[in-house]
Formats: structure tokens, sequence, C-alpha cells
């Protein structure tokens, strides 16, 4: 299995633990949650490959 993929499944991991500690979910089926984490997933891209690119300009 790619590295990658375990990194960033355990990333979500902790954040989803931590947000259930602050404020707990209702039950969400396997669907609804899978495309928090797609959002959530491809929001995160963004911002990276923005600030990746700021920083390359800066050079």
């Amino acid at each position: 299995m790619n590295n990658k993929y375990i990194e960033t499944a355990i990333t979500f991991a902790r954040l989803y633990g931590i947000a259930e500690t602050l404020q707990p979910w209702e039950y969400l089926e396997n669907d609804k949650f899978k495309n928090i984490i797609l959002v959530g997933q491809r929001n995160i891209s963004k911002m990276t490959n923005r600030i990746f690119s700021a920083s390359l300009k800066q050079k």
C-alpha cells in the first residue's frame, strides 16, 4: 500500500478523533462520511498547492 496514503489516512483519523472529542457526530453513512473526507482532502490539497506555488515564486 502507498505510504503516503497511510500517512494521510492516519492524519484524517486523528482529525476525526479530535473533532469527535469536541463535539460527537451522529452516525454517518459511509458514502456521506467519505464525501466529507474527500471535500476536506481537496481543500487541504488546494491550500498546499497555493503555499507551494507561492514559495516557488519567491525563489
